[in-house]
């Protein structure tokens, strides 16, 4: 039993924690501030709240969604990116100092092609499509942050027990394995070993 806590981590951070052989995994949002809080102050709730997570719970693997490049933030949201990077340098920072070395840094796009069998979906389509994927599952996310965790920490399991993974999402008459195939792609087919 390898047990996971993904991370969707942002300013609203999506948590998932549960073993690779649970069915049903614990998952929150944490709120690391306001608009209004300063970079510090929002910084120092990431690390309080690291601390806190990792040494109560310290997972055998802390799988992260990939940073969005920085042109995605815009030529006049460098505040942003550097909120992101701080976030990301954070927990890792944490992370090794509690003894957790190993993190797994997975594309949105990998992990939306396993478990919503899409890649390339835009925002506005792909967040309710994050919900109502976990509804099918049994796990009841409140929000898209909570809804990305939950299907990161999927993902992670599915590199671990991926013949469970897809037999649970078969089973919700979501997918196929040849349909898999075709939709994820050759590299994401060979890095499941399909």
């Amino acid at each position: 039993m390898t047990t996971i806590l993904a991370l969707d981590i942002s300013t609203h951070m999506g948590w998932c924690f549960g073993s690779d052989s649970t069915d049903i995994p614990t998952f929150g949002t944490v709120h690391f501030g306001t608009d209004e809080a300063s970079h510090a102050a929002r910084g120092a709730a990431c690390l309080r709240w690291c601390v806190s997570e990792f040494r109560s719970h310290p997972p055998d693997i802390l799988p992260i969604e990939s940073m969005l490049p920085v042109q995605a933030f815009g030529r006049k949201n460098h505040a942003s990116a550097a909120l992101q990077f701080g976030y990301h340098l954070i927990v890792r920072a944490v992370a090794f100092e509690c003894g957790i070395y190993n993190i797994q840094e997975h594309s949105v796009s990998d992990v939306r092609g396993v478990c919503l069998g899409y890649r390339n979906l835009k925002r506005e389509v792909a967040k309710p499509a994050v919900i109502k994927r976990c509804h099918q599952l049994g796990i009841s996310v409140a929000d898209d942050n909570q809804g990305d965790a939950c299907l990161l920490w999927l993902y992670q399991c599915s590199l671990i027990n991926k013949r469970k993974v897809f037999d649970r999402l078969a089973t919700c008459g979501i997918v196929t394995i040849t349909n898999y195939k075709k939709s994820i792609g050759p590299k994401l087919s060979k890095k499941l070993r399909m």
